[in-house]
């Protein structure tokens, strides 16, 4: 999976602003393996939805499985590559990079996205109306899964 991506990640791989942060998710998964991928962003807003520009590659790492520690082990190895701490953090509410997170000492603040998707689901994900609409949309996700158009699907249906 580096190998993919080497010439970014082994030229592009510090964070250039003083105050940065970090976002970090297990991101893809071929065959057996997630990537677990740790971005640097600007601590300070900068007046726009971010653009590829606006971040660098940190850290990439495959791994068939990362647990709390793990994840806790990449942070501490791309801080002391970098030589600074991140301001913060950004991440889903994962139970391992949560924990990982948490061990490292470091401010964890939970991707904006997935925490308006678990309120949703906690307030309509029994409800029949919103049930029979990702049934149907599990149903053309199946139609278009081989298609020249797959491409376009999101990677599961939240």
């Amino acid at each position: 999976m580096k190998k993919l991506g080497l010439s970014t990640y082994e030229n592009d791989n510090k964070p250039t602003d003083k105050k940065f942060a970090y976002i970090i998710d297990e991101s893809i998964m071929v065959n057996r393996e997630k990537l677990l991928l740790i971005l640097g962003v600007s601590a300070e807003h900068p007046g726009h939805p971010l653009k590829h520009e606006d971040v660098t590659v940190v850290s990439m790492k495959s791994c068939g499985c990362f647990k709390g520690d793990d994840i806790k082990q990449e942070i501490e190895k791309s801080i002391e590559k970098n030589g600074a701490k991140p301001e913060y953090v950004i991440s889903d509410q994962a139970h391992n990079l949560t924990n990982g997170i948490s061990q490292s000492g470091l401010l964890h603040h939970i991707d904006i996205s997935h925490a308006m998707g678990t309120c949703l689901k906690h307030a309509y994900g029994n409800e029949p109306d919103f049930v029979n609409f990702t049934t149907i949309l599990g149903k053309v996700r199946l139609q278009y899964h081989l298609t020249d158009k797959a491409y376009l699907l999101p990677p599961n249906m939240r």
